[in-house]
């Protein structure tokens, strides 16, 4: 009996660290009530926000410059989401469309963040399919990370 006691001791304790090192991994995907940014703002809130701005660009592309504020915004949380979560799978297409809307605002200011924020996501995930598709946003616009942004 006791033989058996300390076989359960020792394999309960043998156990721990595997149950300690899998937690401290993290999640992989942000949850949907995790905010980010300057503003606070969800992953759904993002994607909202993103789709917003592109309605608003699609109904007058003239008021692009009022929608700049709306999109640093979005880069903001989606830079500290990015961060906290790296592999997330949302942050792809959120990045693709972000730098979509970037692409969209035909300002030196907003050519400027879609080079910056270009750069941001090939530091951060070179060789990924995220560095691929943003890389292909920036190369249509002619702001690929690390060259200078053509002005337009």
């Amino acid at each position: 009996m006791r033989s058996l006691f300390a076989m359960l001791l020792l394999a309960s304790v043998a156990l721990i660290p595997l149950g300690a090192g899998a937690r401290g991994a993290g999640p992989r995907v942000a949850p949907a009530d995790e905010y980010f940014g300057r503003l606070g703002m969800s992953i759904l809130g993002i994607r909202n926000k993103l789709n917003d701005i592109s309605a608003r660009l699609d109904v007058d592309s003239d008021n692009g410059p009022d929608q700049l504020a709306g999109a640093e915004n979005v880069e903001d949380a989606i830079r500290d989401w990015a961060q906290k979560y790296p592999q997330d799978t949302w942050l792809d297409r959120s990045a693709v469309s972000l730098e979509r809307v970037y692409a969209r605002i035909e300002t030196e200011e907003s050519q400027d963040h879609l080079q910056g924020f270009a750069r941001f996501i090939h530091r951060k995930f070179a060789g990924q399919t995220i560095d691929g598709d943003c890389r292909n946003i920036a190369s249509q616009t002619n702001a690929n990370p690390g060259e200078s942004v053509p002005r337009r």
